[in-house]
């Protein structure tokens, strides 16, 4: 390849991501409306499209293998929905469909292609629903943020938004919180009932009564005095 692209000089470029590309193709546009991207990013459509993203992403397979990320996870009232309290756990993976809220945009960038205004932006989603918890097996409501990096159109309406990249997951900060509402637990609860869930709990309940009745047996053995054998 050296030896193929040696006479191109200053006209051969290697690109290696679609901002490179845009960049260098791409005229900036200064007159960004930035209310109008938020008002995008906020509506059904671009909603839909983090739902379907993180789906992808961090559903739980029927085989109960999940990505294994970072949530905070809500302490509810049983049958009320109140918020007692919130701590950080390690998530194996999305039980169902998590509710998505768009919470920040920042580093917005425009770009004039043809006759289109497009625009990249870093967007802060809130996610939030039934979740299987690592450490106990258990279906619980939980929220996480979503860092995301993001492409849309403001003057193209036949254009959905496009995810580009995604960040790790990270635990709620305490402004955060409201985002594990009554809703939530309601819909943690009513999934938690699911045939598959309840299936998990058992086997997990029979498993460790087993190993509890191991243990058991192993120190009753070691207290007791030993009986010689010859």
């Amino acid at each position: 390849m050296n030896e193929d692209v040696a006479d191109f000089g200053d006209r051969f470029v290697l690109l290696t991501s679609w901002y490179d590309v845009v960049e260098k193709f791409a005229q900036r546009a200064d007159d960004l409306d930035e209310d109008a991207v938020r008002s995008i990013l906020s509506g059904a459509e671009s909603i839909n499209a983090i739902e379907t993203e993180a789906s992808r992403l961090m559903l739980l397979t029927p085989e109960l293998v999940g990505p294994d990320f970072e949530a905070t996870m809500g302490i509810f009232v049983e049958g009320e929905g109140t918020l007692l309290g919130a701590e950080p756990v390690r998530v194996v993976g999305w039980a169902s469909l998590p509710y998505v809220d768009f919470d920040q945009a920042t580093d917005l960038t425009a770009y004039h292609i043809g006759e289109h205004v497009w625009c990249t932006a870093t967007v802060r989603w809130i996610l939030s629903g039934p979740a299987l918890v690592r450490d106990s097996l258990r279906v619980q409501g939980v929220a996480c943020v979503w860092e995301t990096r993001v492409l849309l159109s403001t003057t193209n309406s036949d254009v959905q938004l496009t995810v580009l990249r995604g960040q790790r997951t990270s635990a709620l900060s305490s402004g955060q919180l409201p985002a594990l509402s009554p809703e939530v637990a309601g819909y943690a609860s009513l999934v938690s009932r699911e045939r598959r869930w309840m299936e998990l709990q058992r086997r997990e309940f029979s498993g460790r009564l087993t190993q509890s009745r191991l243990e058991k047996l192993i120190a009753d053995a070691r207290a007791s005095p030993q009986e010689p054998l010859f």
